[in-house]
């Protein structure tokens, strides 16, 4: 058998994409054609293989290219709805949920309650701890009042320690009880940073409303006027807008 010949058209063979005409086999004895086909038949069995593989490969990378995508949708989606600090909701979310539940409160003759609520004497973490210890307190009071609602309330930062929640088919008895559990959970837990113990307490506000003239900023304002009464009157407790 003469392996030169064999290779050398294996050779040719595979530089041709894998073909060959009939004749080119014309002078190669039984065992030669038979060793060449072999052979070529393997070197396409291993082109098989590596294609297989290449294909896999570039799936897996679609794939992960894909799940990164998706998650930088997610990432870039929960930047425009959520607080980058707290990682509650942002004032601009909170603000398009008022509008559309104050739509639906005021067509269907649903209770809308809101609660607003400030951090006391936040200022005195900043200058006694720094900064950071700040956004500690801050991120820890948003867990405490994120942990006391229901799943169905929107719960947002509105700006700097002041927070607010908006609580759809609820009345002002339920939104004091929900309140007070937030003002409750806020005064229970003690906090240490940096081996110093801080203890949190806040100011609660709430307010409802069904109709035109209760819903929207002015529900908001009822609250925020609430917690403030809620400051005057020593902080740390809870005020209602009706009594």
């Amino acid at each position: 058998m003469d392996q030169l010949k064999v290779a050398r058209f294996v050779d040719f063979a595979i530089r041709n994409n894998y073909s060959y005409q009939a004749w080119d086999l014309r002078s190669f004895t039984q065992d030669e054609m038979q060793e060449a086909l072999s052979m070529l038949l393997l070197r396409v069995e291993a082109r098989e293989n590596e294609l297989r593989h290449l294909v896999e490969t570039l799936e897996q990378r679609v794939n992960e290219r894909t799940q990164e995508l998706v998650e930088k949708n997610r990432r870039l989606e929960e930047l425009a709805t959520h607080d980058e600090l707290t990682r509650l909701f942002n004032r601009r979310y909170f603000n398009e949920k008022l509008a559309e539940y104050s739509l639906l409160s005021e067509r269907f003759g649903h209770k809308l309650s809101c609660i607003m609520t400030d951090i006391d004497h936040f200022k005195i973490f900043n200058d006694n701890f720094g900064h950071q210890a700040g956004d500690y307190v801050l991120v820890n009071f948003a867990r405490a009042i994120r942990e006391s609602i229901r799943r169905t309330d929107i719960c947002s930062r509105y700006g700097g320690e002041e927070f607010v929640a908006l609580l759809p088919n609820t009345d002002l008895g339920d939104a004091q009880e929900i309140a007070e559990k937030m003002r409750r959970k806020v005064e229970s837990n003690t906090l240490v940073y940096l081996g110093q113990v801080l203890r949190i307490t806040a100011s609660f506000g709430a307010a409802c409303g069904s109709t035109h003239d209760e819903l929207g900023d002015i529900l908001v304002k009822n609250a925020d006027d609430k917690m403030y009464e809620a400051k005057q009157n020593g902080r740390n407790r809870v005020c209602c807008a009706n009594g």
